[in-house]
């Protein structure tokens, strides 16, 4: 009757067979329940002819999934059975990320990590592939590149021979990390940055030196830094600087650690840039100069001699004008800091001193603090130092009234420039 019924209803409805396929299972559930046996010691559901095979293909189904569920398989974990593949491992803890390195890319991935249609990216999974290296198929990483882990390479950036890439490290879309380039870890390579290119030098060696990175530097788009002129003569960066877009370092210069360099700041060859420095957009800082830990250099700057410890220069007129006070609060100096460089200045600005008097000043009179240091600068240089800007004096420009015959002092304009 069941089987006859079907078949009104297919016919009647016009509805294809396999929308009833469901109602025969159906049938078939209800029937084991009501008689408390399975379904096939039930009673036929396809119609007199008793067929059940489909009733037997479903229970076989059934039990799989039960003894998958038992033993703890992907259908315990809410996922799909055909595609087992996608699931966690419940055996597997979620921090273990180790795999065969020996085998593919596709194999070595975490059994949590996701993959491409290409199966030629490496995805970092939700919990448990922090340590996974992530190259994207359009990236060109060479074999010889030494990579930690972690390390991400995005589209259509190039990592060359010999260059080695500390763990966590980020290589973003465009960016060029060249040979001789060694890296620590958690450093930015942002877009179309390029570090490690030749020095621009007309010598034009063939052999050269290296650019050495510190630890959790950020190089913005567009960034330029380049290698030693000569082997063993490698440009260094610290740790922990920010190089903003456009910013340049030239070859053979030694960047100190926590530097800030605002967009467009360009260093030449072999500057030495100490802790904690500040230079400003657009600032050209010739070759050979130095510039001493917490300076602060205005913007658009041109820095030909060396910058002392702790000034602030005006961008403007590129000459000191004080001390970068708030610069050492910041860095957690005390006030009697501040006042003993306070009086270092003026020993150095203000008293009229010859060079080697102005030394021996500070010798004398300050045993301790950031003094010293700006003692053992001073006593290092070679190129001379930036000098003071004092306030220029008042000039009286007289302007002719044009409509006057002669000039007399009350048809004198007065105006005083500076």
């Amino acid at each position: 009757m069941i089987g006859n019924h079907r078949l009104h209803l297919s016919r009647g409805l016009g509805q294809p067979p396999s929308v009833f396929r469901g109602l025969r299972g159906v049938v078939a559930i209800v029937s084991t329940l009501h008689t408390g046996s399975s379904g096939l010691d039930s009673a036929p559901v396809n119609g007199a002819n008793g067929d059940t095979s489909r009733s037997s293909y479903r229970d076989g189904r059934r039990g799989a999934r039960r003894q998958r569920r038992n033993q703890g398989g992907v259908e315990a974990l809410g996922e799909d059975p055909d595609h087992p593949e996608m699931a966690l491992n419940p055996a597997q803890p979620e921090d273990d990320n180790s795999a065969d390195e020996s085998a593919g890319p596709c194999s070595t991935r975490p059994l949590g990590a996701r993959r491409s249609s290409a199966c030629n990216r490496l995805a970092i999974p939700a919990r448990s592939g922090r340590d996974v290296v992530s190259i994207h198929p359009l990236a060109a990483v060479s074999p010889e590149a030494r990579l930690g882990t972690g390390v991400q390479i995005g589209a259509f950036a190039s990592v060359e021979a010999g260059v080695e890439l500390g763990d966590h490290c980020t290589v973003a879309s465009g960016a060029v990390v060249k040979s001789g380039v060694v890296a620590g870890s958690h450093n930015e390579f942002c877009e179309h940055s390029v570090v490690g290119g030749a020095p621009q030098h007309v010598a034009r060696p063939q052999d050269t030196g290296r650019v050495i990175i510190g630890d959790q530097n950020v190089f913005r788009e567009h960034v330029t830094i380049h290698r030693g002129l000569r082997p063993g003569s490698d440009t260094v960066v610290g740790s922990g600087n920010y190089v903003m877009a456009g910013g340049h370092f030239g070859h053979d210069s030694a960047v100190g650690n926590h530097c800030i360099f605002a967009n467009g700041s360009m260093l030449g060859g072999h500057v030495h840039i100490e802790d904690k420095a500040f230079v400003s957009g657009a600032v050209a800082v010739h070759q050979f100069c130095r510039v001493g830990r917490l300076a602060m250099v205005g913007g658009h700057a041109r820095v030909t001699q060396d910058i002392p410890p702790y000034m602030l220069v005006d961008g403007q007129s590129g000459c000191i004008v004080g001390l970068n006070v708030v610069g050492l609060r910041r860095s957690g100096h005390t006030s009697e800091d501040i006042a003993d460089l306070k009086n270092a200045y003026r020993i150095v600005y203000r008293r009229g001193l010859a060079w080697h008097e102005v030394l021996e000043t500070l010798r004398v009179e300050f045993q301790a603090g950031p003094v010293l240091h700006l003692r053992d600068f001073l006593g290092s240089g070679k190129r001379g130092f930036t000098q003071e800007r004092r306030a220029p004096p008042n000039t009286t420009l007289r302007l002719r009234v044009a409509d006057e015959p002669t000039v007399t002092p009350a048809t004198s304009l007065r105006s005083k420039a500076g």
